[in-house]
């Protein structure tokens, strides 16, 4: 399954696993969980945790965020410019071009 994490209207991430996690107050730190005792989930990338309506907050609050469940194809769409700017991107896109020799 493929979902990407939505806030305030733009995509933050996209994910092909959906890693659970829950704050552990006795070592002040984020660790791995099953779904059932889940606070959240981790980024793609494992360096942010966000949390969906109905998860459980006990400690730590994450960002709440909407997960929309995608297909394999926007998967793939999406994932080469998560988390960029319009901006970076033009420029990743221009740097692409460059190196093909087409500008």
């Amino acid at each position: 399954m493929y979902f990407k994490v939505v806030y305030n209207g733009s995509v933050l991430d996209v994910l092909d696993t959906l890693r659970f996690v829950r704050y552990d107050a006795r070592h002040n730190n984020i660790i791995g969980c099953d779904e059932e005792y889940a606070e959240g989930f981790l980024s793609s990338d494992r360096t942010k945790a966000y949390r969906i309506e109905g998860m459980a907050i006990n400690g730590k609050e994450f960002d709440t965020v909407v997960l929309v469940r995608i297909d394999k194809a926007e998967y793939d769409a999406i994932k080469p410019f998560r988390g960029q700017t319009k901006e970076e991107i033009i420029d990743e896109y221009n740097k692409m071009l460059i190196e093909m020799g087409v500008l």
